[in-house]
């Protein structure tokens, strides 16, 4: 289906297309898919140990991210990523709330029968997701817990963002979305996604609010383990484990389950890789193994070129952080892009299945609305004011789509009205800013003249 809208939005809206500062992700990106082709048809000289994965399966996981990022790109018009983001968003951490209310209900029932069919088409009981289910790692419809983490952690970056200026929703939200993460025991979720919840949260409050969030969280979380919730959970003595690390290992081996330390079974990955094709990879089938990592995953693939793809659209993140304007989303980027970098060392963050299309999907829409100013903010010209701004969700700014300085003229409201223009932009009395074929109307009481933001 993703891929079907993407050719059809690329035949009929290619015209329309707007990447903006997404070249900063199309272009890395692109280059690790063209050198895992080259990889396909050009195998490496050297056999490893392992066998063949799908082509299928390793196209899908590259292209999808082209197909989502263009696809929205060719059909919405940057104006309306901001609203469309809000809504999409609120849609998916509602979602992740009835997901976490669907694992609460499985500690005290058996829903596997009903849950079976979303772990796997066959709906049989060898997926990822039933073996987790038998430890007590329980992650609702998502078929793995590792996704199943990265998914809340998203769901509660997400929360935050959309709900810091109505607490009677946020704290609710916050607490399901957290409870759903810890009955996954996912590592993702526990040491990624939690702590940046609550930096996300403490930055987004001032003053008093910041001990009145704390002192929340610690009641409802009291609250919940005073009814005895979990004392049926299976999973309870597994995520008590995860608490409390052995002082035989390492710190960074126990909370990896080995996964980056020396002569594991993904460490062996990455130096087979290197073996056999350090430069360009296997191609896109990969290897009949887990990857366990985006890092271990791009370099069978694409080899040391991929690496360099992949850090460069990992740092685009931090960059897109930087450049937008609007202080909510910028906070939320920020955040956003310091889980995706963390949690590119558990899984491959930026093509693990399902939550994938959220991401990218989330992504391009921040790449659209990036230059829109502080939402819900207006400041309009009266007489005697001798300077405002006007800061807009919907930039009726600049062609940059920069903040607009409106400095009042001699021209009394009620008097004839001169357009101004700058940059292609007119306006005039009652007249719509224009950009890019985009109208937005917009009342005037007074002729302005119109000036850069910083």
């Amino acid at each position: 289906m993703v891929y079907a809208l993407a050719v059809a939005a690329l035949v009929l809206r290619a015209a329309f297309i707007r990447p903006g500062g997404g070249m900063r992700f199309l272009i890395p990106w692109s280059l690790v898919i063209v050198v895992a082709m080259l990889g396909e048809l050009v195998p490496p000289a050297k056999h490893a140990r392992w066998g063949g994965g799908g082509l299928l399966a390793g196209l899908d996981n590259l292209l999808l991210p082209l197909a989502v990022m263009l696809t929205i790109w060719c059909c919405i018009a940057p104006s309306s990523a901001a609203s469309l983001l809000r809504t999409g968003g609120k849609l998916y951490v509602w979602c992740m709330t009835a997901n976490a209310t669907l694992a609460i209900v499985d500690t005290g029932y058996d829903l596997s029968t009903f849950l079976r069919p979303f772990w796997s088409r066959e709906g049989d009981m060898t997926t990822v997701a039933a073996r987790a289910e038998a430890m007590g790692r329980l992650s609702g419809i998502i078929n793995q817990p590792s996704s199943a983490g990265l998914a809340y952690s998203l769901a509660g970056l997400l929360a935050i963002y959309l709900y810091t200026r109505t607490p009677r929703k946020l704290y609710p939200i916050l607490t399901l979305v957290t409870i759903g993460g810890l009955l996954t025991v996912s590592k993702v979720f526990i040491l990624i996604g939690i702590p940046l919840m609550l930096l996300y949260l403490l930055k987004s409050s001032t003053g008093s609010r910041k001990a009145g969030i704390l002192f929340a969280f610690l009641v409802a979380t009291g609250a919940i383990l005073q009814t005895g919730l979990f004392q049926g959970w299976k999973g309870l003595d597994f995520l008590t484990r995860l608490l409390s690390p052995p002082d035989d290992q390492s710190l960074i081996g126990f909370y990896t389950a080995g996964r980056w330390v020396e002569d594991s079974p993904m460490m062996t990955v990455i130096m087979e890789a290197l073996r056999v094709s350090p430069l360009t990879g296997v191609g896109a089938g990969g290897w009949d193994v887990a990857y366990d990592s985006s890092w271990a995953q791009t370099i069978v693939v694409s080899g040391l070129l991929g690496i360099v793809g992949l850090a460069a659209v990992l740092v685009g993140f931090f960059r897109l952080a930087k450049l937008t304007l609007n202080p909510e989303r910028k906070r939320f980027t920020l955040f956003l892009a310091a889980m995706l970098c963390a949690a590119s060392f558990g899984l491959p963050a930026l093509t693990t299945n399902r939550i994938g299309v959220i991401v990218w999907t989330i992504t391009a829409l921040l790449v659209l609305a990036h230059r829109q100013g502080p939402e819900g903010r207006q400041t309009w010209i009266t007489p005697g004011a001798d300077r405002s701004e006007l800061l807009l969700e919907r930039p009726l700014g600049s062609a940059t789509g920069r903040p607009v300085v409106l400095r009042r003229t001699d021209t009394h409201p009620a008097g004839p009205a001169k357009p101004a223009r700058l940059g292609g932009l007119v306006r005039g009395k009652g007249a719509p800013f224009r950009e890019r074929g985009l109208f937005r109307p917009l009342r005037s009481r007074v002729s302005s003249q119109i000036l850069a933001g910083p």
